[in-house]
Protein backbone atom coordinates (compact mmCIF):
# COMPACT_ATOMS: atom_id res chain seq x y z
CA UNK A 1 0.00 0.00 0.00
CA UNK A 2 1.63 3.22 -1.01
CA UNK A 3 1.36 5.74 1.43
CA UNK A 4 -0.83 9.04 0.56
CA UNK A 5 -0.95 12.83 1.43
CA UNK A 6 -3.19 14.03 3.19
CA UNK A 7 -4.74 17.86 4.59
CA UNK A 8 -7.34 18.30 6.94
CA UNK A 9 -8.26 22.31 7.82
CA UNK A 10 -8.30 23.44 10.90
CA UNK A 11 -12.07 23.90 10.38
CA UNK A 12 -12.64 20.52 9.43
CA UNK A 13 -10.79 18.94 12.34
CA UNK A 14 -12.55 21.23 14.76
CA UNK A 15 -15.99 20.05 13.63
CA UNK A 16 -14.59 16.67 13.26
CA UNK A 17 -13.29 16.56 17.06
CA UNK A 18 -16.62 18.10 18.54
CA UNK A 19 -19.08 15.63 16.64
CA UNK A 20 -16.55 12.97 17.57
CA UNK A 21 -17.07 13.82 21.03
CA UNK A 22 -20.85 14.42 21.00
CA UNK A 23 -20.98 10.98 19.82
CA UNK A 24 -22.42 11.28 16.42
CA UNK A 25 -21.15 9.26 14.09
CA UNK A 26 -18.87 9.71 11.43
CA UNK A 27 -19.44 8.66 8.14
CA UNK A 28 -15.80 8.70 5.28
CA UNK A 29 -16.90 8.97 2.11
CA UNK A 30 -14.55 6.60 0.26
CA UNK A 31 -11.14 4.44 1.26
CA UNK A 32 -8.88 7.90 0.84
CA UNK A 33 -10.98 9.72 3.43
CA UNK A 34 -11.71 6.93 5.46
CA UNK A 35 -7.34 6.07 5.32
CA UNK A 36 -6.82 10.14 6.63
CA UNK A 37 -9.14 9.69 9.17
CA UNK A 38 -7.73 6.69 10.46
CA UNK A 39 -4.41 7.80 9.84
CA UNK A 40 -4.55 11.15 11.02
CA UNK A 41 -5.76 10.27 14.29
CA UNK A 42 -4.52 10.77 17.86
CA UNK A 43 -5.37 9.32 21.12
CA UNK A 44 -6.38 12.85 23.13
CA UNK A 45 -7.37 12.98 26.68
CA UNK A 46 -11.17 12.85 25.31
CA UNK A 47 -10.59 10.33 23.19
CA UNK A 48 -9.34 10.19 19.34
CA UNK A 49 -8.68 13.27 17.64
CA UNK A 50 -7.86 15.46 14.18
CA UNK A 51 -4.89 17.39 14.07
CA UNK A 52 -5.46 19.54 11.11
CA UNK A 53 -2.57 20.44 8.54
CA UNK A 54 -1.17 18.44 5.51
CA UNK A 55 1.06 15.17 6.40
CA UNK A 56 1.86 11.98 4.34
CA UNK A 57 -0.20 8.83 5.72
CA UNK A 58 1.19 5.58 5.15
CA UNK A 59 -1.44 2.87 6.82
CA UNK A 60 -2.54 0.10 5.49
CA UNK A 61 -5.56 -1.71 6.91
CA UNK A 62 -6.76 -4.84 6.57
CA UNK A 63 -8.05 -8.01 8.78
CA UNK A 64 -6.12 -9.61 10.99
CA UNK A 65 -4.26 -6.66 12.60
CA UNK A 66 -4.76 -4.97 15.94
CA UNK A 67 -6.08 -1.81 14.54
CA UNK A 68 -9.21 -0.43 15.80
CA UNK A 69 -11.26 2.32 13.74
CA UNK A 70 -11.78 5.36 15.33
CA UNK A 71 -13.37 7.63 13.52
CA UNK A 72 -14.90 5.90 10.42
CA UNK A 73 -18.19 4.36 12.02
CA UNK A 74 -20.05 4.46 8.80
CA UNK A 75 -17.72 3.94 4.99
CA UNK A 76 -19.55 4.51 1.99
CA UNK A 77 -17.52 3.04 -1.26
CA UNK A 78 -17.88 1.57 -4.61
CA UNK A 79 -16.39 -2.25 -5.41
CA UNK A 80 -12.80 -2.33 -5.86
CA UNK A 81 -11.09 -4.32 -8.48
CA UNK A 82 -10.68 -8.27 -8.01
CA UNK A 83 -6.75 -8.19 -6.08
CA UNK A 84 -6.99 -4.45 -4.85
CA UNK A 85 -5.33 -4.15 -1.02
CA UNK A 86 -8.66 -1.77 -0.94
CA UNK A 87 -10.87 -5.02 -0.35
CA UNK A 88 -8.56 -5.38 2.37
CA UNK A 89 -9.66 -2.17 4.00
CA UNK A 90 -13.07 -2.66 3.44
CA UNK A 91 -13.08 -6.34 4.86
CA UNK A 92 -11.48 -4.96 7.64
CA UNK A 93 -14.71 -2.30 8.40
CA UNK A 94 -17.14 -5.13 7.51
CA UNK A 95 -15.09 -7.50 10.40
CA UNK A 96 -14.88 -10.39 8.00
CA UNK A 97 -12.79 -11.35 5.28
CA UNK A 98 -14.76 -14.54 4.39
CA UNK A 99 -18.60 -12.53 4.41
CA UNK A 100 -16.47 -9.82 1.88
CA UNK A 101 -15.93 -12.57 -0.07
CA UNK A 102 -19.21 -13.46 -0.47
CA UNK A 103 -20.91 -9.50 -1.01
CA UNK A 104 -17.92 -9.25 -3.69
CA UNK A 105 -19.17 -12.93 -5.42
CA UNK A 106 -23.15 -11.72 -4.87
CA UNK A 107 -21.79 -8.34 -6.72
CA UNK A 108 -20.39 -9.93 -9.03
CA UNK A 109 -23.81 -12.18 -9.99
CA UNK A 110 -25.43 -9.33 -9.50
CA UNK A 111 -23.74 -7.65 -12.02
CA UNK A 112 -22.47 -4.53 -10.25
CA UNK A 113 -20.17 -2.25 -11.85
CA UNK A 114 -16.66 -2.36 -9.75
CA UNK A 115 -14.33 0.67 -9.66
CA UNK A 116 -14.47 4.08 -10.09
CA UNK A 117 -17.94 5.10 -11.40
CA UNK A 118 -19.42 1.71 -10.37
CA UNK A 119 -21.66 0.73 -7.51
CA UNK A 120 -21.39 1.81 -4.19
CA UNK A 121 -21.68 -0.19 -1.28
CA UNK A 122 -22.51 1.82 2.63
CA UNK A 123 -20.65 -0.40 5.44
CA UNK A 124 -22.29 0.08 8.90
CA UNK A 125 -22.62 -1.87 12.07
CA UNK A 126 -25.88 -3.19 12.65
Amino acid sequence: MHPEWTEISVDTAERLNIARRSGKKILAVGTTTARTLEGRSLDGPEGPMLTPGAKEVNLFIHPGTLFRWKWADLLLTNFHLPGSSLIMMVASRIGDLSFTRELYQEAIRERYRFYSYGDAMLIMDE
